[in-house]
């Protein structure tokens, strides 16, 4: 008996870009390097809250969500490659 064939499970996005309703997002979706480094920074977001413990998650949400604002007024590739960069960097700190 042949075993089954592996499945690919494949993120594009730490969202689902099938429901991607900014322009931020469906740009996110649209370049697998940015969705290679949004996903990383979803595993970075996650990793830091676990690191951070209780006392500071409301930081680290309070941080994500500024950076998730600010990152909306990006207009091009280039823009949301670099401040998701540098959001990676300050999760790597916690």
């Amino acid at each position: 008996m042949e075993a089954p064939a592996a499945i690919e499970i494949r993120r594009d996005a730490s969202f689902d870009c099938r429901t991607a309703l900014t322009e931020v997002n469906r740009m996110i979706c649209a370049d697998a390097r940015l969705g290679a480094l949004d996903v990383a920074m979803g595993d970075a977001y996650r990793a830091a809250v676990r690191r951070g413990g209780p006392e500071a998650e409301y930081q680290i949400d309070s941080e994500q969500a500024s950076f998730l604002n600010a990152r909306a007024g990006c207009q091009t590739p280039g823009c949301i490659a670099r401040m998701t960069r540098r959001r990676l960097d300050d999760l790597h700190e916690y």
